[in-house]
């Protein structure tokens, strides 16, 4: 059998950071990835300030400042009315996922060039005392100090390790899609609430924008057109429909696992934490896990206990802001104590930085 120091189960935007800052180290690391080929969609697009300085580090800084786009404030409404700009104390970046990947990989392969293994999906673990076996249905077989699953919300991982998780899915539903930008807000992202429920937006790349919005509770269509209608309805922006290049309904989940390390099994990103895509803030807790075992390794499981149950407790608080993200979104009454609270945060200065904070994640760094 091959041997490593650590395995990887998953080569999205965490299992991929987590190999690159493992091999800057020094560390032998694996990463083994199921898809033979990666998916184009943008899918997440958010990276905060704490995130940008994890993959600064690790040397795409550069390739971030170039190719992100810097999102200086969230101009903020209720329907067609302004109630105001929430200036950001660091600026989040947006990145389609899919970008984000290839960079990360690109990287990697520069760092470790046989470390990335496409078409290798696990089937089975077995423990032992000094090493744990990892088997593949393809027959690829190795052995390692540990293994990280970072395999995603339906984690193989998570289901051979035996590590339950708890949590629950939310009734809310959204749709969202990638269109030709052709607004005024420049660099802004722009929320809007509404009675029926909110709308959010941001820029991307190449005078790109993303739309988001809550779908009402009995809707069924879930088309450009839908979205389109949706977003004129709530906000009297009319979106260039015909220039669709992704569309994706989702929904809200929030579950956290019991542990995040059992034996020699870890879990990051979403294989550990699914949290509301509402504020774009799990693949960002995601990195910010693989920076921090990255750090405390020191060639022992043992070596990360106290990391990674640090971890936990931040996953779960992230989960909390999350459900409260969600919340905010919900159909939105005129007079309101929500409303109140997005007013004041707009006209105080100091309650108007700390929701930045909260909303960059740099109040957890």
């Amino acid at each position: 059998m091959e041997s490593v120091e650590i395995a990887i189960v998953g080569a999205g935007p965490v299992g991929l950071t987590l190999a690159g800052l493992l091999a800057q180290r020094g560390v032998t690391v694996a990463v083994l990835e199921r898809r033979r080929e990666r998916s184009p969609h943008s899918r997440a697009i958010g990276i905060h300030p704490p995130a940008q300085d994890v993959l600064r580090a690790l040397g795409l800084g550069e390739a971030l400042a170039t190719e992100a786009v810097a999102i200086g404030g969230g101009q903020v409404f209720y329907g067609e009315s302004r109630l105001g700009r929430l200036a950001l104390p660091e600026a989040p970046m947006a990145l389609p996922q899919a970008r984000t990947e290839t960079l990360l990989e690109a990287h990697l392969k520069i760092l470790a060039p046989r470390a990335l293994r496409l078409g290798a999906e696990v089937s089975e673990l077995k423990q032992g005392i000094d090493c744990i076996q990892i088997f593949c249905k393809s027959g690829e077989a190795l052995t390692a100090k540990l293994l990280v699953g970072c395999d995603g919300t339906n984690s193989t991982v998570r289901t051979l390790a035996d590590i339950k998780r708890t949590g629950s899915t939310y009734p809310d539903r959204y749709l969202m899609g990638d269109f030709t930008d052709n607004t005024a807000f420049g660099s802004d992202a722009a929320l809007f609430f509404s009675h029926e429920g909110i709308v959010e937006s941001f820029p991307l790349p190449h005078c790109q924008r993303r739309w988001v919005a809550r779908l009402r509770d009995s809707q069924t269509a879930l088309t450009v057109d839908s979205l389109g209608a949706l977003v004129f309805a709530r906000t009297g922006q009319t979106i260039p429909l015909t220039t669709c290049s992704w569309l994706s309904p989702f929904g809200i989940e929030g579950f956290v696992a019991e542990t995040f390390l059992k034996g020699r099994v870890a879990l990051l990103g979403d294989a550990a934490h699914v949290v509301s895509p509402i504020g774009g803030q799990g693949m960002n807790l995601g990195i910010l896990g693989a920076d921090t075992l990255a750090q405390a390794w020191n060639g022992l499981p043992e070596s990360l206990e106290h990391a990674l149950a640090t971890h936990h407790h931040v996953a779960k608080r992230v989960a909390r802001r999350a459900a409260f993200n969600t919340h905010m979104g919900r159909p939105l009454p005129a007079l309101s104590a929500r409303r109140a609270l997005i007013t004041l945060a707009l006209r105080l200065p100091r309650l108007s930085q700390k929701f930045g904070e909260v909303f960059t994640m740099r109040d957890l760094a």
